[in-house]
């Protein structure tokens, strides 16, 4: 049984690792070709379209539950979430050097923190938050597919519905109010010559309502983290909403009502985003 284990630990790197080459070979490629901001839109479609391509190859290549595939999931799962926190720590970051730099009358140095967000925002959040995604399913489909099924891993447990639920709304949120925020900053702070200050520098300092949203989303990721780690459970209507849903659903698969719901979830918190996000671009 090691040794078995052992070759499919194997058998997988090596495809991994064969295909990830296929893809720096295909990236290196295209970017050599483009210059300036181009070589950026181009990264844009390459990161996630590598990342879904990746995940949902290997999700049908071992569509069987409980297996080597399990872990690796729950590992990429686990440093994706990682790396998200990162992103959202490093894009403080930035803000405040930028902030700094302003009161200082650093103004290149600010267009500079500015421009180095925007290139952090552009390439990393969506690669992340669809690897997050993408394997919250499977280990959603893994949990209902277990043997026993494991216990309190349904989107029917409030805890989960409430990651989901968190994770869906800065999820969308993310491409609808953080991402045009930043590129808002890169434009206005494109072009400064030099450190005199700009002429229309009020114009160009960031707003304190965009700065605040940015910063919601950082702090939502502790609180996100803490209902993983402590999986609350409180009784209340959504769930026993869900859970009516899934068992509706019991005609298909065993794994797949789990699935479709909290996929829905996701759907539904996407168009609520985008009807918040329209209501107050045109009251504005």
């Amino acid at each position: 049984m090691h040794d078995a284990v052992s070759i499919s630990w194997s058998l997988w790197t090596l495809v991994l690792v064969a295909w990830v080459t296929c893809w720096i070979a295909l990236g290196a490629r295209g970017v050599a070709k483009k210059a300036g901001d181009e070589r950026i839109q181009f990264l844009q479609t390459l990161l996630p379209a590598f990342t879904v391509s990746t995940l949902l190859s290997v999700f049908a290549l071992g569509w069987q539950p409980q297996s080597v595939l399990s872990v690796m999931v729950l590992w990429w799962h686990h440093a994706a979430i990682l790396a998200l926190f990162c992103f959202l720590a490093v894009g403080q970051f930035f803000q405040a050097e930028a902030w700094w730099n302003i009161k200082n009358e650093r103004f290149r140095g600010a267009a500079a923190s500015y421009q180095r967000l925007w290139l952090l925002t552009e390439l990393l959040p969506a690669p992340i938050a669809l690897t997050i995604f993408l394997t919250g399913l499977r280990l959603i489909w893994e949990a209902a597919n277990a043997r026993p099924p494991a216990q309190g891993k349904s989107p029917a447990t409030f805890w989960l519905l409430a990651i989901i639920v968190g994770f869906s709304f800065f999820f969308w949120d993310g491409i609808l109010g953080y991402t045009p925020i930043v590129r808002k900053w890169k434009t206005l702070w494109g072009h400064v010559p030099a450190d005199d200050p700009p002429l229309d520098l009020s114009r160009r300092q960031p707003q304190l309502s965009d700065s605040l949203q940015l910063l919601v989303h950082f702090l939502s990721w502790p609180v996100v983290f803490l209902c993983g780690v402590y999986r609350w459970e409180i009784a209340n209507p959504a769930t026993d909403f869900v859970g009516h849903a899934i068992h509706k659903l019991g005609f298909l698969p065993t794994g797949w009502p789990e699935v479709l719901v909290a996929a829905t979830v996701w759907l539904v918190a996407g168009g609520i985003v985008a009807a918040i996000r329209f209501a107050a671009k045109i009251k504005k």
